[in-house]
Order: C-alpha cells, then structure tokens, then sequence
C-alpha cells in the first residue's frame, strides 16, 4: 500500500510539473474547486436559505419533579447567580476571546508566516490545502488595513511573481491572483513600491500568455495545412 501511494505521489506530482520550461501546465485539482474559490460570493448566494428557518412551537410548561419511592415530589429550583458572579465570569470570557484575537495578530496565519519566510511553495501548498472561503480568509488577512505587517503585500506580489515565472499550477495561482488583487487593488495603487511590483507582474503574465497563444497559432496552422481546412477562431 505504501509503496502504491507513493507511486501515485510521484505521479501526481510529474503531471503538475513543466514538461518545459515556460510551458503553462494546469494543477491537479477538479475546475470545480477552483471555480467555486473564484466565484465564492456566488456559490453563496445560491446556497442561501430561501426561507427563514421558523422557530419551534413553545414547548409545554412542566415543573421539574422526583420521585421517592412511589409519591412524586416537586424539586426546588436551583438558585441563580448573582449579578455579580455573572459579570465576573462574562468578562473572563471577554478576556479569553480578546487574548485570542490578539496572539492572531501578532502570530498571524500560517499563509503570513510562510510569505515572510519567503517559503513560496510551502504557501502555495497551503492555499491549495484550503477550502474556497480558507482561501479567501487567508488572502485578506495580508496588509496593515487587515491587522498584518506592511510588508505582507509585497512578498504576496513576490509569491505570485515566483510561482508564475515557473508556469506551473496556472489555473490555481490564477485564481489565487484574481482575489489578491480584488481584496488589495486599492492598497497596491497607493504605494510606489508595490505599483513596481506590480508592473513586473504584469509583464510576466503578458509574456507568459503571449508565448502560449504563439504556440496555438501554429498548432492551428498545422492544423489548417494537415486537414485542408479553414477555421476561424
């Protein structure tokens, strides 16, 4: 079994890897995971309630009773907590979930960690890992404005940088692209550093297409001549 898994590992992994260098190859995932992480907001809103669920009918009122030996008997009912035994244990409670929250922030998530790292791979390993609404959260945590470091956004834009200079996983890192820059467009436009970065991403991407339609348009040529036909695209 073991060696059974590992063939299939190996595997799985050739199919995902460049046969050449710059030659787009898709990931290993089914469109419709990916598909269902881009139009997030969508799938939501198809899978909302139509209606409101109704609250149950009251339920009949009964005093809680026991029994000794045969003759049931009323039980008293338990004593309340005091206001004060309340507000003490409702501020413990607020005290446990601001602690929380705050070693969130100051830790960050394991996508953060691995961005500062520069551990691309292992971050793309974990949004792949991720369901669509983890992939989405783990997106929008990045940057000042969502409680992150300044420098998140520019080692996100090193992260796309990298993967998409090795062509690989493109329809994935396409769509991981796609909600970076819908949750931090307007913050990548305000700094010049990030507006740079920017612009080499986009001359990667350009290029990256540019050389993929190249080789259509001579498969279609080849096409054209072998078969004898004309076909407009």
């Amino acid at each position: 079994l073991e060696e059974n898994t590992s063939k299939k590992e190996q595997a799985g992994a050739a199919d995902t890897k460049p046969l050449e260098p710059q030659l787009v190859t898709l990931s290993d995932v089914p469109p419709q995971k990916w598909l269902a992480t881009l139009h997030l907001d969508l799938v939501k809103e198809r899978n909302k309630p139509k209606q409101a669920p109704k609250p149950l009918p009251s339920a009949p009122f009964f005093l809680p009773t026991a029994h000794d030996g045969v003759t049931p008997r009323f039980i008293a009912p338990q004593a309340e907590e005091s206001e004060d035994e309340a507000a003490a244990a409702k501020n413990e409670n607020l005290s446990h979930v601001l602690k929380g929250d705050r070693s969130v922030s100051v830790i960050g998530s394991d996508f953060q960690a691995r961005l500062r790292k520069e551990d691309y791979d292992g971050a793309l390993a974990f949004l792949k890992s991720q369901t669509p609404s983890g992939v989405h959260l783990a997106i929008e945590e990045l940057g000042p404005f969502a409680s992150g470091e300044e420098g998140e956004l520019a080692s996100g834009l090193r992260f796309f940088l990298h993967h998409l200079s090795q062509a690989h996983f493109a329809d994935e890192v396409q769509v991981f692209l796609s909600i970076f820059l819908q949750a931090h467009g307007d913050e990548l436009a305000e700094t010049p550093e990030l507006r740079t970065l920017c612009a080499q991403l986009a001359k990667v991407q350009e290029g990256l297409w540019t050389t993929l339609n190249g080789q259509c348009q001579k498969a279609r040529c080849f096409l054209g001549m072998l078969t004898q036909t004309q076909s407009q695209w």
